[in-house]
């Protein structure tokens, strides 16, 4: 039988690691977008590291 402690404590590292990714990377964009000015590709980058962001904290909400 697998230790799920283990698995769900990984589990929850790679989630948070996957967050701070994406949200350095959100920081950056709109950092850059507000520099450069916004088009089309530009806030389509945006929402989709927006729901990105969204759906890990959903998962991080779920577990508890």
């Amino acid at each position: 039988m697998a230790n799920t402690s283990y698995v769900d404590n990984f589990t929850d590292d790679l989630l948070v690691t996957d967050l701070v990714a994406l949200q350095t990377d959100l920081n950056s964009l709109t950092e850059f977008i507000d520099a450069y000015g916004s088009n089309d590709k530009s806030d389509a980058q945006l929402k989709e590291l927006q729901d990105s962001i969204d759906n890990i904290k959903s998962l991080m909400n779920a577990e508890g």
